[in-house]
């Protein structure tokens, strides 16, 4: 109505729009230090939180590093400037833990029992020297110094190694003197050498078995071995 009293209408329409349907796509879990391919469909634009190891919040797709299980939110909007909120759950899963024998020495020839925990898979490296590369308890056998490494993988695929150096001591030259001839009833000394202990035998003719140079009396021809 207008200031003569004169009537008159007129219309006007009010478009309901769809809100977008954003989906979102990506990795739901990975192993923490890991990187995370999130992204999202549905929109026009996009924009993520939180920030925190996000280069851009505005990219449609993207990798992220996060060092914890984090919900991501993105936010799309359309060409009607409608908007709509999806979030994407990456969990993040901590390294397996580790545990391995300690460093060890060990004589040539000898074998150790080797021992790693912390996972549901193992393989070690080098192979050479092994009985078995792929168990956690493989026995070893060594030449030379040797640094071997188990790589440990949990259920969760995720992956962490750790090390164990087997240190190769030499045997020690055993030396048992020369070869003697006695008369019946005599006795002879022997002239060993090469170690810190002394093992003789056989015992029943000697004077003392655990010493470097015991005497020997005996009564037919005997071969006589030390161990050190």
């Amino acid at each position: 109505t207008d200031a003569n009293g004169c009537k008159n209408t007129a219309t006007t329409n009010v478009y309901v729009r769809q809100l977008p349907k954003v989906t979102t796509t990506g990795n739901t879990a990975i192993c923490i230090n890991d990187s995370a391919y999130i992204g999202a469909n549905g929109a026009v634009s996009y924009s993520w939180s939180p920030a925190n190891g996000i280069k851009d919040v505005k990219e449609k797709v993207m990798y992220v590093n996060p060092t914890a299980t984090t919900n991501y939110a993105v936010t799309g909007t359309d060409e009607y400037g409608c908007k709509a909120k999806k979030t994407l759950k990456v969990t993040v899963y901590p390294l397996p833990v580790v545990s391995i024998t300690k460093d060890t020495n060990i004589c040539f020839g000898k074998t150790i029992n080797m021992s790693a925990t912390g996972g549901d898979k193992y393989y070690w490296l080098p192979a050479e020297g092994l009985n078995k590369s792929n168990v956690s308890n493989p026995k070893a056998n060594p030449t030379v110094n040797t640094t071997y490494t188990v790589t440990v993988i949990d259920s969760n695929t995720c992956v962490n190694t750790a090390s164990v150096k087997v240190f190769v001591n030499p045997l020690p030259v055993a030396k048992a003197g020369d070869d003697a001839t006695i008369c019946q009833g005599g006795k002879t000394q022997f002239v060993g050498g090469g170690g810190y202990s002394y093992k003789w035998a056989p015992v029943a003719t000697l004077d003392n078995a655990n010493i470097m140079n015991p005497f020997a009396s005996p009564t037919v021809n005997t071969v006589y071995r030390v161990s050190v």
